[in-house]
């Protein structure tokens, strides 16, 4: 037989584990959990937004760089055979219009071979002859970027020379 007291204590020991609840420290291990979980979260968040923003300015340089060719494109044709005189009238015509935050270049001419072949070949100097079409490459670039979209126009002369003989 048991004693009162021995039954007090049985009780009480019966009534606590009945109870239930969390102790201290399972409290804080499930508040350190939920808060590294929020934070993967947010730093995920973060990343998205990140990410998001460069594929929205890397598909606006592409969008800006098909309207500077175009823009280009309805440009006087400089007829040349220095990549380097192209390069730079080309470039001022692209100068001489707002593309917002965003950095323009023309990176490179290249002038048709000759225009009887087929396929057409590009060189980077035409000789002594230009024949009438040029390939320049333009680079739109976000400002602060480095990397960006490139375009490449075939810019021809409207006009045929009288210097060259076969199709126009």
């Amino acid at each position: 037989m048991s004693s009162p007291v021995d039954q007090f204590i049985a009780h009480r020991r019966g009534a606590l584990a009945s109870q239930g609840g969390w102790t201290l420290l399972e409290a804080l291990v499930t508040v350190m959990v939920m808060s590294l979980l929020a934070v993967g979260l947010a730093a995920s968040l973060a990343v998205m937004l990140r990410s998001t923003t460069l594929h929205s300015r890397l598909v606006r340089s592409g969008l800006l760089a098909t309207d500077a060719a175009e823009y280009l494109d309805r440009q006087p044709f400089k007829s040349t055979c220095s990549s380097a005189t192209a390069i730079a009238t080309y470039q001022a015509n692209l100068n001489s219009q707002t593309w917002g935050n965003y950095t323009l270049k023309v990176t490179g001419v290249q002038f048709l071979q000759n225009r009887n072949a087929n396929p057409e070949v590009f060189v980077a100097s035409c000789g002594s002859t230009d024949q009438g079409a040029q390939r320049i490459t333009i680079r739109a670039t976000p400002n602060g970027l480095t990397v960006g979209e490139s375009v490449n126009l075939v810019k021809r002369d409207r006009t045929c020379p009288s210097n060259v003989s076969g199709r126009c």
